[in-house]
């Protein structure tokens, strides 16, 4: 593996939390457009439960359990999240440079973009972005050796 290829793995390893808690978020989404949808649910009829459909569930018991399914799937995802983040941590803390570790912190515990980075280190974008890069070199170092 080449410098290149080893600087994307080490991005791509690093942004997997960010990518994770996309997804929780997609589900809390989710579970936000079906409590609205249950709300206009009209409430069933003796049609619904005699009619001649195979299915006699009420439109909002299906809602229910779809919005409990979610929470479901945001606890197992959560727990994974957790989990990653202190792999992630423990990965970061490899490094020698407070600063660095600030700047890995920042952009793949807490999901900052770079202003926000610059900002809260009260540094430019672009210093921020250096650092970073310096960091992921020096993992990718750490990795080589």
């Amino acid at each position: 593996m080449n410098s290149d290829e080893n600087r994307i793995g080490i991005k791509e390893y690093l942004s997997q939390a960010l990518s994770l808690n996309k997804l929780i978020d997609s589900y809390f989404f989710e579970i936000s457009r079906l409590k609205e949808l249950s709300k206009k649910i009209k409430t069933c009829t003796f049609e619904e439960h005699h009619g001649s459909s195979g299915n006699k569930e009420p439109d909002f018991v299906r809602c229910i359990d779809s919005i409990s399914d979610y929470e479901d799937k945001i606890a197992k995802e959560t727990t994974k999240l957790v989990q990653l983040k202190q792999e992630i941590e423990n990965f970061i803390c490899t490094l020698d440079s407070n600063e660095e570790k600030l700047v890995l912190r920042c952009r793949y515990i807490s999901g900052l973009n770079w202003g926000a980075i610059g900002e809260y280190l009260n540094m430019t974008e672009r210093n921020a972005r250096r650092i970073h890069n310096r960091a992921i070199r020096n993992l990718e170092k750490e990795i080589s050796a």
